[in-house]
């Protein structure tokens, strides 16, 4: 295997690119601040050729918010530098050029002389699950941080270089009303945040963050799988890690006096909401994509059938889906996954089994009538979506002071008639592991007898 290729030192991250991106946000934060009768804090901002050169006074309220905003533009434009080179990287270089990337992995495992069936074997085993937590520090409203993608958007939107004169002027405008909205909006919590709140930032990464991340490292993964020249039918749909994702927000009794068994149950119950919302809108999203005619293509027979079988198990129900669209099966089929999704009862894990059996029938009905693309592009990232996020969107983690612990399994033995199974507490550690061994081995453990 040829060696990695050398990074030449034009390619490094280029300060000038930062100082650049920078300059652009902050020239357009001073018109904000000029037009809105603040020029004072707009030259106090010790950067560039407007600075009076002596920096904000201290004592100054608004300037300080000033500074702090002008920090943050400058960690965006730092941000949007990154990812260029990034971008500049695999194009000069190749998909294996980046440390961490799925071309390096899949360059160095081929190096190592392993198989593509090998290598996708242990990708079926993989799985990884980010676990999201509240930090006492954190004070930043989900708002603010709305805000802070849309403008890292427009940084990203502002690279395309086909724009005219009077596209990049609204690119601006719009740059520069973000910039007004973080001025005009307190960005943090003026009172120590609730458990709500904390739930609230980190819906916001789990229902418009993530969800978008995920189709992007599948197709990653598919593109680096074809650079790296190993066979396609290894890498069978399936074969995908596991990417799913934790909180301990709302679960986490031990370090958060406020988390009651009331609050836990309305966390699981939001997550399970906004989850199915999640899912909802892709659903609603790839049916508007797949508007595929009967009259242009015939339907299989098997789409048919399974299409019949939802009518008959929504009855009445079903009549929204089935007199829109008329001659457009694909799309019909979607939506009546729609209203059964908004009437899912059942366990959450077992119904997101069964709607990512339903879209997989739906990619192999695609392929059937040659629109294997579309399988592919529209309906591969929903069951991406499907897979990472389920019912539920994150796993709660329920964290608990050792002690309640100890409690509950003292309760449990002396309701099983253990002896002193009420002084569990002071148990010593060997007599703990004895019991533990002895019940684990049980076929009946912590029974109490008669039951």
């Amino acid at each position: 295997m040829p060696p990695m290729p050398q990074i030449p030192a034009p390619l490094n991250l280029d300060p000038h690119k930062v100082e650049d991106d920078f300059a652009y946000l902050l020239d357009a934060f001073r018109e904000v601040l000029t037009e809105l009768g603040s020029d004072d804090i707009a030259r106090s901002l010790p950067w560039g050729p407007s600075s009076n050169g002596r920096g904000p006074r201290l004592d100054s309220a608004r300037a300080t918010r000033a500074v702090s905003l002008a920090l943050r533009l400058a960690t965006l434009a730092e941000e949007n530098a990154q990812a260029q080179h990034r971008r500049r990287l695999q194009a000069d270089l190749g998909p294996a050029s980046l440390s961490g990337s799925w071309g390096r992995v899949l360059s160095d495992l081929t190096g190592a002389g392993h198989s593509a069936d090998e290598i996708a074997a242990t990708l079926e085993r993989v799985a990884v699950q980010p676990v999201l937590t509240a930090h006492p520090t954190e004070a930043k409203r989900a708002t603010i941080l709305d805000q802070h993608r849309e403008l890292y958007l427009l940084l990203v939107a502002r690279e395309n270089q086909m724009w005219t004169p009077a596209e990049r002027a609204e690119i601006r405008e719009q740059v520069k009303a973000v910039i007004e909205r973080l001025w005009r909006t307190g960005d943090v919590f003026l009172e120590r945040p609730q458990v709500s709140d904390e739930l609230r930032n980190v819906l916001h990464y789990l229902v418009n963050v993530f969800p978008i991340t995920i189709p992007y490292l599948d197709a990653a993964l598919d593109h680096a799988w074809e650079a790296a020249g190993l066979s396609p039918t290894a890498l069978a749909d399936a074969i995908r890690p596991s990417i799913t994702f934790g909180t301990w927000i709302g679960g986490d009794r031990d370090g958060h006096p406020f988390v009651t068994a009331e609050v836990t149950a309305r966390t699981l119950t939001i997550l399970r909401e906004s989850a199915i919302g999640l899912v909802d809108e892709a659903l609603d999203r790839l049916a508007g994509r797949l508007s595929l005619s009967a009259l242009v293509q015939e339907p299989p027979d098997a789409l048919t059938a399974r299409i019949d079988e939802l009518v008959d198990e929504l009855g009445e129900r079903s009549a929204p889906a089935m007199t829109r669209n008329p001659e457009e099966p694909w799309r019909q089929f979607l939506n009546l996954l729609r209203i059964r999704l908004g009437e899912a009862t059942t366990d959450a894990g077992s119904a997101a089994a069964d709607l990512i059996g339903d879209l997989r029938r739906l990619e192999r009905w695609l392929d059937q009538v040659e629109a294997d693309r579309l399988a592919r592009v529209d309906v591969a990232p929903v069951v991406g979506i499907v897979r990472a996020f389920g019912l539920h969107l994150a796993v709660l983690d329920v964290r608990q002071n050792s002690r309640f612990h100890d409690l509950a399994i003292s309760q449990l033995l002396e309701a099983a008639g253990i002896e002193d199974g009420g002084r569990f507490p002071e148990w010593d550690e060997a007599r703990r592991l004895q019991l533990l061994d002895a019940e684990l081995a049980s076929p009946r453990p912590l029974v109490a007898p008669g039951d």
